[in-house]
């Protein structure tokens, strides 16, 4: 996949990390020299640093050189992270440290919980305080079946959830283009910068919702025209049913753009699985948020709609955003 052309040949596949279930441990950059602090002590790296946030159900890639002391730091990172998806992460059965994370409190608004009967995979799902006119709806048809719940506001930091996906874009960074994002390092160290940024713009999309493969994949993309005026590099992260995008802000790579509109890059991502590329996880066109706020927000999802086909019995599940942050696009 190196080298492969994206986004009508603006970009380049720079490079790809991609693993699941079964598959055996990646390990990324070499020992003893932290690439994000400089720390070369060697009692300094005794934690396994997980490349992607452990949270999101990676268990398959880490970091040889992540010491401790950033491993720590970065973590309430992947937290915020991980607070973002949460809803995404309980449908999908993705397991944390701790399990599979319940979303809501079981006396709040709502409350979603995956759990495992007989070997097989539940979830269960409840509202309060909503009649049942407002979340079921029968189809003319009287086959197909519409159900809508809502989904608690998990809070989370935006701009901390932006730094962990600034961190796993640094992680898959060649050695030798270290020294142009010195200035991105740099803004990791510090967990509750005072920097003004108007926007940090973080591009999600999502696919097979409830039903994605335990599968974690980054890809690094590179500007294939210097004078091109779209960022040298742009990360695509997946993890299970969500697609995260942003672009990394390099020193001084970016100086020649204009200013632009939010979304005015959007990669439609698809993973292939399976050992004969049997499985194709696509995750369609990419909706544009605002994660400058320091100070915490609602995760993005408002609601869930589950369009259930009762003759075939296949469902699928959408995503409805809030209005305060689908307003920002």
């Amino acid at each position: 996949m190196e080298g492969l052309s994206v986004l009508n040949g603006r970009y380049r596949i720079l490079r790809m990390i991609q693993a699941g279930t079964g598959e055996e441990i990646q390990h990324l950059g070499k020992p003893g020299c932290c690439r994000f602090c400089g720390c070369t002590e060697p009692g300094r790296f005794r934690t396994v640093a997980h490349t992607f946030p452990e949270a999101l159900g990676n268990r398959w890639v880490v970091s040889d050189d992540e010491c401790d002391d950033c491993n720590q730091r970065f973590s309430v990172y992947d937290d915020a992270l991980a607070s973002a998806l949460r809803p995404f992460l309980t449908l999908g059965g993705t397991a944390g440290k701790s399990g599979v994370p319940q979303t809501g409190r079981s006396a709040g608004k709502s409350v979603i919980r995956h759990a495992r009967v007989d070997g097989r995979r539940q979830i269960f799902i409840k509202s309060n305080n909503v009649t049942p006119q407002d979340q079921v709806q029968f189809a003319p048809d009287g086959r197909h079946l519409r159900i809508a719940f809502p989904v608690e506001g998990i809070k989370f930091r935006p701009r901390r959830a932006y730094k962990a996906l600034s961190k796993i874009g640094l992680s898959l960074l060649p050695t030798d283009l270290l020294s142009q994002y010195s200035q991105l390092l740099a803004w990791l160290q510090t967990p509750d910068d005072q920097i003004e940024f108007p926007v940090l713009e973080v591009g999600l999309s999502f696919g097979s919702i409830g039903n994605a493969p335990p599968v974690v994949c980054a890809v690094l993309l590179q500007r294939a025209e210097p004078a091109d005026p779209i960022p040298h590099l742009y990360l695509l992260f997946c993890a299970g049913s969500v697609c995260a995008q942003i672009a990394l802000m390099s020193d001084n790579l970016e100086d020649h753009l204009p200013p632009t509109e939010m979304g005015s890059i959007k990669v439609d991502w698809s993973l292939v699985l399976g050992p004969n590329q049997e499985i194709r996880l696509n995750y369609g066109n990419p909706r544009p948020f605002n994660w400058t706020a320091q100070e915490t927000k609602p995760q993005p999802v408002e609601s869930f709609v589950f369009d259930f086909d009762t003759v075939t019995t296949i469902g699928k599940f959408t995503p409805r955003l809030r209005r305060e942050i689908d307003d920002e696009r």
